[in-house]
């Protein structure tokens, strides 16, 4: 459980990025900005669904599962790459915010399951995997409230300013 979701998860994702980073300047403008709203829903619910203690458990069986898992990550994390800068800072928030409350309400439900949720790992392994994601969690939100609150901040508005960038 751990390796998968700090492990093999992250790196699905981290080829992704690493994927739209290089095709970013393939696609035009128009394309990111067609594509903005289906990227936000994929960022969002492809790793919240593949966290989830039944999806861990057909892709810890089946070969076809684990594939599809790490191919759904990729495409959310090239597509957030290419439509990133066209959404609004709002939006960008919401983004942040929604992934640290993801990991969060994971965490706890992993960590106070008085059963083991996966029946692929032992109960032993949910505890380390729940403080893992809490700390990934936290890690996150103090790097969102630092780029927030920092002068060249990219998640909206400008330290002390109330208009947001231009």
């Amino acid at each position: 459980m751990i390796e998968t979701m700090f492990f093999e998860m992250p790196l699905a994702i981290g080829l992704g990025a690493a994927l739209g980073f290089a095709t970013r300047s393939l696609i035009g403008p128009w394309l990111a900005r067609l594509l903005s709203y289906a990227a936000f829903v994929a960022a969002v619910l492809a790793p919240a669904f593949w966290m989830l203690p039944l999806m861990m458990d057909r892709a810890s069986a089946f070969t076809a599962y684990e594939a599809y898992r790490d191919l759904s990550l990729a495409l959310a994390a090239t597509l957030t790459v290419w439509c990133y800068g066209t959404w609004s800072p709002v939006l960008r928030s919401l983004f942040a915010l929604e992934q640290i409350g993801m990991l969060m309400r994971y965490a706890a439900w992993y960590g106070l399951a008085p059963q083991a949720l996966c029946t692929a790992w032992d109960a032993s392994q949910q505890i380390p995997t729940a403080i893992g994601l809490l700390l990934a969690s936290l890690g996150l939100a103090v790097w969102v409230a630092g780029k927030a609150l920092l002068p060249d901040g990219r998640f909206g508005l400008r330290a002390g300013s109330p208009h947001p960038k231009t």
